[in-house]
C-alpha cells in the first residue's frame, strides 16, 4: 500500500518538477533522461523483491512482447510527448488531463466489449469531459489557442497510459504485475538510450 501511495504522488508531482528543471534551463530530452535513469533501478529492484524473475523465467513470449509494447507506449512514447506538452502548457492543466485516463479506459473497453456502461459510469465520462474542457479554456478562444496543442499532446499521453493499463490487465494473467512492470520500464529505457 505503501508503494501504492508514493507513486501516485510521485505521478502527481512530476509535472511540478519537470516545470521547475525547465525554469532552470534543463531542456526536455534531459528531464525525460533524468527521469528513466532514476527510476529505472527502482523499479528494477521491486521487480527483484516481488518475484519478477521467477514469474518472466515461466512467461510465454507474447507476454514478454505485450510488456515491452505497453512500456514502449506508456513509458517511452507517451512519457516524451507529456514532457513536451509541459514545456508548452501549465503543469495544473496537464495534472487534470493527463488524469482523465480512466475515463478513456472505461470507453476503449466500452468499444471493444460492445457494451454501454451504466449510467452512474457515462455520468461520470461526461462530467470528466465538461471538466476537461474548461481546464484547456473551451469557454474562452485566447486561452484556448494558447492550451490547445499541449492539451493535445497530454491527452495522447493519457491515451498511451489508458492502453497499457488495458495491456496490464491481459497480461499479468501470465506474468505477475512485478515482472511487466520491469520488462515494461526496461524496454522503455533501452528505446531512451537508442534515442
Amino acid at each position: 500500500m505503501l508503494l501504492v501511495a508514493a507513486g501516485g504522488i510521485g505521478l502527481a508531482s512530476k509535472g511540478i518538477f519537470a516545470k521547475l528543471l525547465y525554469a532552470q534551463g534543463v531542456d526536455v530530452q534531459t528531464v525525460l533522461v533524468l527521469r528513466t535513469v532514476l527510476a529505472w533501478p527502482g523499479f528494477l529492484l521491486v521487480g527483484y523483491l516481488f518475484g519478477a524473475r521467477e514469474s518472466l523465467r515461466h512467461a510465454p513470449r507474447w507476454a514478454w512482447f505485450a510488456a515491452a509494447t505497453g512500456g514502449f507506449a506508456c513509458y517511452y512514447f507517451g512519457a516524451g510527448i507529456n514532457f513536451l506538452a509541459l514545456s508548452l502548457i501549465d503543469a495544473s492543466v496537464e495534472r487534470a488531463l493527463l488524469f482523465s485516463y480512466p475515463a478513456l479506459v472505461v470507453m476503449a473497453s466500452s468499444v471493444i466489449q460492445r457494451r454501454m456502461p451504466g449510467r452512474v459510469t457515462l455520468l461520470a465520462i461526461v462530467i470528466t469531459w465538461v471538466g476537461i474542457s474548461l481546464v484547456v479554456g473551451l469557454q474562452d478562444a485566447d486561452v484556448f489557442s494558447q492550451n490547445a496543442f499541449g492539451s493535445g499532446l497530454v491527452l495522447v499521453c493519457a491515451a498511451t497510459m489508458a492502453f497499457y493499463l488495458m495491456v496490464t490487465e491481459r497480461t499479468t494473467r501470465a506474468i505477475n504485475s512485478a515482472a511487466f512492470t520491469t520488462v515494461a520500464m526496461t524496454a522503455a529505457a533501452a528505446c531512451f538510450g537508442l534515442q
